[in-house]
């Protein structure tokens, strides 16, 4: 898993973050409803990953605060 909770990561390209993560309680739903937008370069903080079905993580974050 390539993220390190606590740590900060800066976005790459924009991103849309949601409001749930796909798993068996919403149907594996991967396009839950679109909380906002970042933009490119925006800096936020890693959360602790969460493990969902097939190879993948979801990974919360939160504003880092500046």
């Amino acid at each position: 898993l390539p993220v390190v909770v606590g740590g900060q990561w800066t976005l790459l390209r924009p991103s849309n973050v949601r409001s749930d993560y796909p798993d068996q309680h919403n149907h594996f739903n991967a396009r839950a409803p679109i909380m906002c937008s970042l933009s490119a370069g925006t800096v936020v903080a890693i959360l602790e990953p969460i493990r969902v079905p097939g190879p993948g993580y979801w990974v919360p974050i939160k504003s880092a605060g500046k």
